[in-house]
Protein backbone atom coordinates (compact mmCIF):
# COMPACT_ATOMS: atom_id res chain seq x y z
CA UNK A 1 0.00 0.00 0.00
CA UNK A 2 0.81 3.69 -0.77
CA UNK A 3 -0.40 7.16 -0.96
CA UNK A 4 -1.12 7.78 -4.42
CA UNK A 5 -1.52 11.56 -3.97
CA UNK A 6 -1.39 13.95 -0.99
CA UNK A 7 -3.75 16.86 -2.96
CA UNK A 8 -3.97 20.00 -1.50
CA UNK A 9 -6.75 22.33 -2.45
CA UNK A 10 -6.30 26.09 -2.61
CA UNK A 11 -7.28 29.22 -4.50
CA UNK A 12 -5.49 30.70 -7.15
CA UNK A 13 -5.87 33.89 -5.38
CA UNK A 14 -3.41 32.45 -2.27
CA UNK A 15 -0.76 31.31 -5.23
CA UNK A 16 -1.18 34.84 -6.86
CA UNK A 17 -1.15 37.28 -3.38
CA UNK A 18 1.12 35.26 -1.08
CA UNK A 19 3.75 33.23 -3.70
CA UNK A 20 6.46 32.74 -0.77
CA UNK A 21 4.03 31.70 1.76
CA UNK A 22 2.61 28.82 -0.61
CA UNK A 23 6.25 28.08 -1.65
CA UNK A 24 7.13 27.53 2.00
CA UNK A 25 3.59 25.09 2.15
CA UNK A 26 4.70 23.31 -0.47
CA UNK A 27 8.18 23.01 1.33
CA UNK A 28 5.76 21.73 4.17
CA UNK A 29 4.29 18.97 1.98
CA UNK A 30 7.56 17.29 1.58
CA UNK A 31 8.43 17.33 5.32
CA UNK A 32 4.56 15.39 5.84
CA UNK A 33 6.06 12.87 2.82
CA UNK A 34 8.80 12.23 5.09
CA UNK A 35 6.66 11.62 7.86
CA UNK A 36 4.72 9.14 6.23
CA UNK A 37 8.17 7.02 4.95
CA UNK A 38 9.08 7.12 9.06
CA UNK A 39 5.95 5.31 9.70
CA UNK A 40 6.69 3.24 6.20
CA UNK A 41 3.82 4.48 4.14
CA UNK A 42 5.79 5.84 0.89
CA UNK A 43 4.22 9.00 -0.68
CA UNK A 44 4.00 8.84 -4.72
CA UNK A 45 3.10 12.39 -5.57
CA UNK A 46 1.97 15.94 -4.29
CA UNK A 47 -0.59 17.28 -6.37
CA UNK A 48 -2.55 20.52 -5.64
CA UNK A 49 -6.11 21.11 -7.43
CA UNK A 50 -7.48 24.89 -7.79
CA UNK A 51 -11.53 26.07 -8.07
CA UNK A 52 -13.68 25.62 -11.09
CA UNK A 53 -15.17 27.98 -13.50
CA UNK A 54 -18.94 27.53 -13.59
CA UNK A 55 -21.81 29.65 -14.71
CA UNK A 56 -21.65 32.72 -12.23
CA UNK A 57 -17.38 33.35 -13.77
CA UNK A 58 -17.00 36.66 -15.08
CA UNK A 59 -13.48 37.57 -16.61
CA UNK A 60 -12.83 40.87 -15.21
CA UNK A 61 -13.92 39.59 -11.93
CA UNK A 62 -11.14 36.80 -12.02
CA UNK A 63 -7.63 37.50 -12.02
CA UNK A 64 -6.77 34.02 -12.76
CA UNK A 65 -9.43 33.53 -15.33
CA UNK A 66 -8.91 36.61 -17.23
CA UNK A 67 -4.96 35.60 -17.95
CA UNK A 68 -4.41 32.22 -16.61
CA UNK A 69 -0.41 31.95 -17.43
CA UNK A 70 0.95 33.36 -14.18
CA UNK A 71 -0.76 31.34 -12.33
CA UNK A 72 -0.09 27.91 -14.55
CA UNK A 73 3.49 29.04 -15.35
CA UNK A 74 4.55 29.30 -11.76
CA UNK A 75 3.15 25.85 -10.70
CA UNK A 76 5.23 24.67 -13.80
CA UNK A 77 7.89 26.03 -11.60
CA UNK A 78 7.32 24.29 -8.62
CA UNK A 79 7.19 21.27 -10.81
CA UNK A 80 10.24 21.82 -12.53
CA UNK A 81 11.97 22.56 -8.81
CA UNK A 82 10.50 18.75 -7.31
CA UNK A 83 7.81 20.77 -5.12
CA UNK A 84 4.81 19.69 -6.98
CA UNK A 85 4.19 16.56 -9.12
CA UNK A 86 0.83 17.63 -10.90
CA UNK A 87 -1.57 20.28 -10.47
CA UNK A 88 -5.48 20.31 -11.45
CA UNK A 89 -6.76 23.51 -12.71
CA UNK A 90 -9.03 25.41 -15.06
CA UNK A 91 -12.26 22.90 -14.71
CA UNK A 92 -15.27 23.66 -15.05
CA UNK A 93 -18.45 23.13 -13.39
CA UNK A 94 -20.98 23.24 -16.74
CA UNK A 95 -23.93 21.07 -15.23
CA UNK A 96 -26.16 23.82 -14.79
CA UNK A 97 -29.61 23.40 -16.13
CA UNK A 98 -29.71 26.63 -18.17
CA UNK A 99 -27.69 27.39 -21.44
CA UNK A 100 -23.61 27.43 -21.14
CA UNK A 101 -22.81 31.21 -20.54
CA UNK A 102 -20.53 33.22 -23.14
CA UNK A 103 -17.66 33.12 -20.89
CA UNK A 104 -17.99 29.29 -19.53
CA UNK A 105 -17.80 28.35 -23.83
CA UNK A 106 -14.74 30.81 -24.42
CA UNK A 107 -12.96 28.96 -21.27
CA UNK A 108 -13.85 25.30 -21.87
CA UNK A 109 -12.15 25.86 -26.09
CA UNK A 110 -9.00 26.75 -24.14
CA UNK A 111 -8.83 23.84 -22.57
CA UNK A 112 -6.40 21.93 -25.45
CA UNK A 113 -4.22 24.60 -25.69
CA UNK A 114 -3.52 24.95 -22.15
CA UNK A 115 -2.99 21.34 -21.48
CA UNK A 116 -0.63 21.31 -24.78
CA UNK A 117 1.03 24.28 -23.41
CA UNK A 118 1.38 23.00 -19.69
CA UNK A 119 2.96 19.23 -19.09
CA UNK A 120 2.18 18.91 -15.67
CA UNK A 121 -1.98 20.40 -15.61
CA UNK A 122 -5.24 18.11 -15.73
CA UNK A 123 -8.35 19.11 -15.96
CA UNK A 124 -12.24 18.07 -16.44
CA UNK A 125 -15.70 18.94 -17.14
CA UNK A 126 -18.15 18.23 -15.14
CA UNK A 127 -21.27 17.89 -17.21
CA UNK A 128 -23.85 16.64 -15.41
CA UNK A 129 -24.93 16.00 -11.88
CA UNK A 130 -28.08 16.23 -9.43
CA UNK A 131 -29.14 19.11 -11.37
CA UNK A 132 -29.51 17.59 -14.16
CA UNK A 133 -27.82 16.32 -17.83
CA UNK A 134 -26.19 19.31 -19.91
CA UNK A 135 -26.21 17.96 -23.47
CA UNK A 136 -24.82 21.15 -24.75
CA UNK A 137 -21.80 20.35 -22.23
CA UNK A 138 -21.35 17.07 -23.16
CA UNK A 139 -21.43 18.00 -26.38
CA UNK A 140 -18.35 20.33 -25.56
CA UNK A 141 -16.93 17.37 -23.90
CA UNK A 142 -17.23 15.24 -26.96
CA UNK A 143 -15.80 18.08 -28.76
CA UNK A 144 -13.01 18.66 -26.66
CA UNK A 145 -11.79 15.00 -26.89
CA UNK A 146 -11.26 14.63 -30.33
CA UNK A 147 -9.59 17.88 -30.14
CA UNK A 148 -6.70 17.13 -27.90
CA UNK A 149 -6.91 13.50 -29.38
CA UNK A 150 -5.83 15.20 -32.97
CA UNK A 151 -2.91 17.37 -30.98
CA UNK A 152 -1.52 13.70 -29.20
CA UNK A 153 -3.50 10.77 -28.22
CA UNK A 154 -1.76 10.77 -24.68
CA UNK A 155 -2.89 14.31 -23.54
CA UNK A 156 -6.40 13.18 -23.04
CA UNK A 157 -5.04 11.14 -20.19
CA UNK A 158 -5.32 14.72 -18.29
CA UNK A 159 -8.79 15.09 -19.75
CA UNK A 160 -11.89 14.27 -17.95
CA UNK A 161 -15.87 14.65 -18.71
CA UNK A 162 -17.17 13.99 -14.86
CA UNK A 163 -20.84 13.43 -13.22
CA UNK A 164 -21.61 14.19 -9.60
CA UNK A 165 -18.28 14.21 -8.93
CA UNK A 166 -18.14 16.18 -5.57
CA UNK A 167 -15.04 18.88 -4.83
CA UNK A 168 -11.79 17.99 -3.24
CA UNK A 169 -11.77 14.42 -4.51
CA UNK A 170 -7.73 13.73 -4.45
CA UNK A 171 -7.78 11.60 -7.64
CA UNK A 172 -6.92 13.27 -11.19
CA UNK A 173 -8.17 14.85 -13.75
CA UNK A 174 -11.45 14.69 -11.67
CA UNK A 175 -9.96 17.13 -8.57
CA UNK A 176 -11.43 20.66 -8.06
CA UNK A 177 -11.20 22.92 -5.00
CA UNK A 178 -14.24 24.90 -3.36
CA UNK A 179 -14.20 26.87 0.17
CA UNK A 180 -12.30 29.36 1.41
CA UNK A 181 -9.78 27.33 3.09
CA UNK A 182 -6.99 24.89 2.42
CA UNK A 183 -7.78 21.27 1.91
CA UNK A 184 -5.76 17.94 2.37
CA UNK A 185 -7.19 15.34 0.15
CA UNK A 186 -5.22 11.99 -0.01
CA UNK A 187 -5.63 9.28 -2.64
CA UNK A 188 -4.41 5.39 -1.98
CA UNK A 189 -2.60 3.10 -4.13
CA UNK A 190 -4.12 -0.27 -2.45
CA UNK A 191 -5.22 -2.85 -4.71
CA UNK A 192 -2.83 -5.30 -3.52
CA UNK A 193 -4.16 -4.78 0.11
CA UNK A 194 -7.21 -6.22 -1.26
CA UNK A 195 -5.04 -9.23 -3.35
CA UNK A 196 -3.15 -10.12 0.01
CA UNK A 197 -6.84 -10.14 2.17
CA UNK A 198 -8.31 -12.44 -0.41
CA UNK A 199 -5.23 -14.80 -0.49
CA UNK A 200 -4.68 -14.95 2.48
CA UNK A 201 -8.52 -15.59 3.96
CA UNK A 202 -9.72 -17.57 0.55
CA UNK A 203 -7.11 -20.10 1.73
CA UNK A 204 -8.48 -20.33 5.04
CA UNK A 205 -11.93 -21.12 3.87
CA UNK A 206 -13.48 -18.14 4.95
CA UNK A 207 -16.84 -16.90 3.59
CA UNK A 208 -17.27 -13.82 1.65
CA UNK A 209 -18.80 -12.39 4.97
CA UNK A 210 -15.90 -12.70 6.78
CA UNK A 211 -12.90 -11.18 3.83
CA UNK A 212 -15.91 -8.03 3.95
CA UNK A 213 -15.41 -7.80 7.65
CA UNK A 214 -11.11 -8.07 6.58
CA UNK A 215 -11.00 -5.50 4.51
CA UNK A 216 -13.02 -3.01 6.62
CA UNK A 217 -10.88 -3.94 9.25
CA UNK A 218 -7.64 -3.19 7.35
CA UNK A 219 -8.48 0.11 5.76
CA UNK A 220 -10.01 1.54 9.11
CA UNK A 221 -6.78 0.85 10.20
CA UNK A 222 -4.87 2.57 7.12
CA UNK A 223 -7.10 5.25 7.57
CA UNK A 224 -6.12 5.74 11.17
CA UNK A 225 -2.14 5.45 10.78
CA UNK A 226 -2.59 7.71 7.90
CA UNK A 227 -4.93 10.55 9.88
CA UNK A 228 -2.22 10.11 13.18
CA UNK A 229 -0.12 11.84 10.45
CA UNK A 230 -2.16 14.34 8.76
CA UNK A 231 -4.40 15.95 11.17
CA UNK A 232 -1.61 16.84 13.47
CA UNK A 233 0.14 18.48 9.86
CA UNK A 234 -3.05 20.26 8.95
CA UNK A 235 -3.64 21.67 12.16
CA UNK A 236 -0.30 23.35 12.16
CA UNK A 237 -0.84 24.65 8.95
CA UNK A 238 -4.46 25.75 9.03
CA UNK A 239 -5.58 23.35 6.58
CA UNK A 240 -8.80 21.50 6.71
CA UNK A 241 -8.03 17.71 6.54
CA UNK A 242 -11.22 16.39 4.50
CA UNK A 243 -10.43 12.71 3.94
CA UNK A 244 -9.00 9.34 2.45
CA UNK A 245 -10.52 8.20 -0.45
CA UNK A 246 -10.44 4.46 -0.02
CA UNK A 247 -10.40 3.90 -3.51
CA UNK A 248 -7.59 1.02 -3.89
CA UNK A 249 -6.13 2.04 -6.73
CA UNK A 250 -3.62 -0.07 -9.49
CA UNK A 251 -0.40 -0.03 -10.70
CA UNK A 252 -0.22 -1.78 -14.03
CA UNK A 253 1.66 -5.17 -12.55
CA UNK A 254 0.08 -8.48 -11.91
CA UNK A 255 0.42 -7.93 -8.30
CA UNK A 256 -0.96 -4.61 -8.02
CA UNK A 257 -4.13 -5.19 -10.27
CA UNK A 258 -7.69 -4.34 -8.87
CA UNK A 259 -8.91 -6.91 -11.63
CA UNK A 260 -6.63 -9.42 -9.84
CA UNK A 261 -8.00 -8.80 -6.68
CA UNK A 262 -11.61 -9.23 -8.02
CA UNK A 263 -10.51 -12.55 -9.48
CA UNK A 264 -8.80 -13.61 -6.21
CA UNK A 265 -12.23 -13.68 -4.87
CA UNK A 266 -12.35 -17.37 -7.09
CA UNK A 267 -15.65 -16.35 -8.99
CA UNK A 268 -14.48 -15.69 -12.53
CA UNK A 269 -11.64 -13.74 -14.66
CA UNK A 270 -12.49 -10.19 -14.81
CA UNK A 271 -14.93 -9.69 -17.70
CA UNK A 272 -16.69 -12.94 -17.28
CA UNK A 273 -20.20 -13.47 -15.29
CA UNK A 274 -19.85 -13.14 -11.78
CA UNK A 275 -17.23 -10.02 -12.54
CA UNK A 276 -20.22 -7.75 -11.80
CA UNK A 277 -20.96 -9.25 -8.24
CA UNK A 278 -17.07 -9.52 -6.99
CA UNK A 279 -17.07 -5.02 -7.95
CA UNK A 280 -20.07 -4.73 -6.08
CA UNK A 281 -19.16 -6.88 -2.96
CA UNK A 282 -15.64 -5.04 -3.06
CA UNK A 283 -17.43 -1.55 -3.23
CA UNK A 284 -19.76 -1.99 -0.39
CA UNK A 285 -16.82 -3.35 1.50
CA UNK A 286 -15.45 -0.27 1.11
CA UNK A 287 -18.55 2.24 1.26
CA UNK A 288 -18.49 0.34 4.92
CA UNK A 289 -16.04 1.66 6.37
CA UNK A 290 -17.14 4.07 9.27
CA UNK A 291 -14.09 7.01 8.42
CA UNK A 292 -14.52 9.82 6.60
CA UNK A 293 -15.22 8.92 3.29
CA UNK A 294 -14.42 11.53 0.04
CA UNK A 295 -14.40 11.20 -3.81
CA UNK A 296 -15.18 8.02 -5.36
CA UNK A 297 -14.17 5.34 -2.70
CA UNK A 298 -14.81 2.47 -4.48
CA UNK A 299 -13.64 0.09 -7.33
CA UNK A 300 -11.95 1.69 -10.45
CA UNK A 301 -11.22 0.29 -13.95
CA UNK A 302 -8.52 2.20 -16.02
CA UNK A 303 -8.59 -0.12 -18.58
CA UNK A 304 -4.96 1.33 -19.47
CA UNK A 305 -3.61 1.13 -15.89
CA UNK A 306 -4.61 -2.00 -14.46
CA UNK A 307 -2.75 -4.96 -15.54
CA UNK A 308 -5.42 -7.70 -15.91
CA UNK A 309 -8.28 -5.43 -17.24
CA UNK A 310 -5.67 -4.38 -20.00
CA UNK A 311 -4.89 -8.01 -20.30
CA UNK A 312 -8.77 -9.62 -20.05
CA UNK A 313 -9.09 -6.74 -22.89
CA UNK A 314 -6.98 -8.13 -24.95
CA UNK A 315 -8.12 -11.39 -24.52
CA UNK A 316 -11.71 -10.44 -25.90
CA UNK A 317 -13.19 -10.73 -21.94
CA UNK A 318 -13.52 -6.80 -21.31
CA UNK A 319 -15.33 -4.49 -23.75
CA UNK A 320 -16.64 -1.26 -23.54
CA UNK A 321 -20.42 -2.95 -22.63
CA UNK A 322 -18.76 -4.66 -19.86
CA UNK A 323 -17.16 -1.80 -18.59
CA UNK A 324 -20.13 0.31 -18.69
CA UNK A 325 -22.21 -2.29 -17.06
CA UNK A 326 -19.56 -2.60 -13.87
CA UNK A 327 -20.03 1.42 -13.41
CA UNK A 328 -23.11 0.75 -12.39
CA UNK A 329 -21.86 -0.68 -9.24
CA UNK A 330 -18.09 0.72 -8.99
CA UNK A 331 -16.91 4.29 -8.41
CA UNK A 332 -15.53 5.46 -11.65
CA UNK A 333 -17.45 4.91 -15.21
CA UNK A 334 -15.13 4.61 -18.25
CA UNK A 335 -11.47 5.15 -17.42
CA UNK A 336 -8.56 5.59 -19.65
CA UNK A 337 -10.30 4.08 -22.29
CA UNK A 338 -8.30 3.57 -25.80
CA UNK A 339 -10.44 3.99 -28.97
CA UNK A 340 -9.98 3.88 -32.98
CA UNK A 341 -8.87 7.39 -33.86
CA UNK A 342 -11.37 7.68 -36.42
CA UNK A 343 -14.31 7.50 -33.78
CA UNK A 344 -16.76 10.31 -34.01
CA UNK A 345 -17.85 13.15 -31.55
CA UNK A 346 -21.33 11.96 -31.80
CA UNK A 347 -20.59 8.59 -30.43
CA UNK A 348 -18.13 9.88 -28.18
CA UNK A 349 -21.15 11.98 -26.79
CA UNK A 350 -23.21 8.97 -26.39
CA UNK A 351 -20.83 7.32 -24.46
CA UNK A 352 -21.15 10.29 -22.07
CA UNK A 353 -24.95 10.42 -22.09
CA UNK A 354 -24.32 6.28 -21.14
CA UNK A 355 -22.11 7.59 -18.30
CA UNK A 356 -24.75 11.00 -17.03
CA UNK A 357 -27.42 8.23 -16.89
CA UNK A 358 -26.14 6.04 -14.74
CA UNK A 359 -24.30 8.60 -12.52
CA UNK A 360 -27.80 10.41 -12.06
CA UNK A 361 -30.10 7.39 -11.63
CA UNK A 362 -28.08 5.95 -9.07
CA UNK A 363 -26.73 9.07 -7.60
CA UNK A 364 -23.19 8.21 -8.04
CA UNK A 365 -19.89 10.08 -9.04
CA UNK A 366 -18.39 8.50 -12.62
CA UNK A 367 -15.93 10.13 -15.11
CA UNK A 368 -15.27 9.29 -18.62
CA UNK A 369 -11.24 9.88 -19.43
CA UNK A 370 -12.06 8.40 -23.06
CA UNK A 371 -8.58 8.27 -25.74
CA UNK A 372 -8.85 8.11 -29.39
CA UNK A 373 -5.38 7.55 -31.05
CA UNK A 374 -5.16 8.87 -34.27
CA UNK A 375 -4.18 6.48 -36.99
CA UNK A 376 -5.14 3.53 -34.42
CA UNK A 377 -8.00 0.85 -35.58
CA UNK A 378 -10.05 -1.58 -33.33
CA UNK A 379 -7.75 -4.67 -32.19
CA UNK A 380 -4.70 -2.96 -32.69
CA UNK A 381 -2.32 -2.54 -29.95
CA UNK A 382 -1.39 1.00 -28.47
CA UNK A 383 2.02 1.87 -27.80
CA UNK A 384 2.79 4.12 -25.24
CA UNK A 385 6.13 4.38 -23.36
CA UNK A 386 4.49 5.37 -20.03
CA UNK A 387 4.86 3.86 -16.55
CA UNK A 388 1.20 3.80 -14.88
CA UNK A 389 0.26 2.37 -18.33
CA UNK A 390 0.06 -0.97 -19.58
CA UNK A 391 -0.81 -0.97 -23.60
CA UNK A 392 -3.60 -3.25 -24.73
CA UNK A 393 -5.55 -3.16 -27.63
CA UNK A 394 -8.22 -0.67 -29.00
CA UNK A 395 -11.70 -1.03 -27.87
CA UNK A 396 -14.06 -1.60 -30.95
CA UNK A 397 -16.73 0.09 -31.21
CA UNK A 398 -19.18 1.20 -34.05
CA UNK A 399 -19.44 4.60 -35.46
CA UNK A 400 -22.76 6.13 -34.40
CA UNK A 401 -24.12 7.46 -37.95
CA UNK A 402 -27.52 7.84 -36.96
CA UNK A 403 -27.39 10.40 -33.86
CA UNK A 404 -27.38 13.99 -35.20
CA UNK A 405 -26.00 15.58 -32.35
CA UNK A 406 -25.88 19.37 -33.48
CA UNK A 407 -30.01 18.74 -33.76
CA UNK A 408 -30.45 16.92 -30.59
CA UNK A 409 -28.47 19.43 -28.64
CA UNK A 410 -30.51 22.17 -30.17
CA UNK A 411 -34.39 20.56 -28.85
CA UNK A 412 -32.90 19.11 -25.80
CA UNK A 413 -30.17 21.65 -23.51
CA UNK A 414 -30.60 19.78 -20.65
CA UNK A 415 -32.63 16.97 -18.79
CA UNK A 416 -33.34 16.77 -15.32
CA UNK A 417 -33.46 12.71 -14.05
Amino acid sequence: MKIRALTLGTNTEYIEEEYDEFEELLHSFHDLKQDFQDINIDVETIRMCTPPFHKDTHLNQSMFYSNPTIVLDALDDFCDDGLLDFYSAHAGLCDQVEDLTKTQIKLINRIPSLLSEHENMFTSLQVSSLHGINFEAIQHASELTKEIAKIDGFLNLKFAATFNVKPNTPFFPSAYHLGKNLKLTIALEAADEIINISKKYCNEDCGMHEIHTHIQERFTKIYDDISTIAKPFSEKHHIQFVGVDFSPAQYPVPDKSIAKAIESFELSKFGEIGTVFGIGFLTSALKSIDRPQIGFSGFMQPLLEDYFIAKRHEEGLVNITQLLLNSCVCGLGLDCIPLPGDINVETLALLMMDVAMISSRLNKPLTTRLMPIEGKKSGEMTEFNFEYFKNSTICDIAKNSNFKLNEFVKKNRNIQI
